[in-house]
């Protein structure tokens, strides 16, 4: 597998090669992580460690660089597990699961039963509000750090990865292959077969 080093390096290469600039952030300082950890009370990952270390998200103003999702640095990473756990805690999301019927699919059984859970930590999110995390809590079937969607209006939470090194991993892998392109309409890493 290769390190997260090398997938930045490959990320980097083909944004440079294809004139795509000023959509990396700098690095974030190792107290900016350490906060991360502090007020979610986790470990992060040390591959999402170095991964923040290399690019502390995106820059301000940027388009989405994952698809339809933008990554968030550290300071918004504790904004939205803020907001989200605040909602968690104050009981509304208590019951939210049962609104839907079995048509909509509950999460899966790697992932714990609830709409929201704050050992999740929320890397990217898109303009709808879905989010990207890193499950800290997965349900006994699940892999510890596994990457998940979190939908703001659907009860399924499915799972992309096994692991941050995985997901990142193939998504470099992606880039490489052709098989996202940086889309010129949407200004923003796109499908292949989606921009053509």
């Amino acid at each position: 597998m290769r390190s997260t080093s090398e997938c930045w390096h490959v990320i980097e290469s083909w944004l440079a090669a294809n004139g795509v600039d000023d959509v990396l952030a700098e690095p974030a300082p190792d107290a900016d992580i350490a906060a991360v950890e502090e007020t979610v009370d986790v470990t992060l990952p040390e591959s999402f460690c170095t991964f923040l270390q290399t690019h502390n998200g995106q820059t301000t103003d940027s388009r989405p660089l994952l698809r339809r999702f933008g990554l968030y640095s550290t300071s918004a990473i504790i904004s939205e597990w803020k907001r989200m756990t605040d909602l968690l805690r104050d009981g509304t999301f208590e019951g939210r699961l049962d609104d839907f019927d079995e048509r909509f699919g509950r999460p899966g059984p790697e992932v714990r039963d609830v709409w929201w859970n704050d050992q999740w930590i929320p890397f990217a999110r898109d303009a709808g509000g879905n989010l990207l995390c890193i499950d800290l809590d997965p349900s006994p079937a699940g892999s510890q750090g596994q990457i998940i969607v979190v939908w703001h209006d659907m009860p399924t939470r499915p799972v992309r990865a096994s692991s941050f090194a995985e997901w990142f991993q193939g998504y470099a892998t992606a880039i490489e292959e052709g098989e996202l392109v940086y889309s010129e309409r949407t200004h923003s890493m796109m499908s292949n077969s989606e921009e053509h």
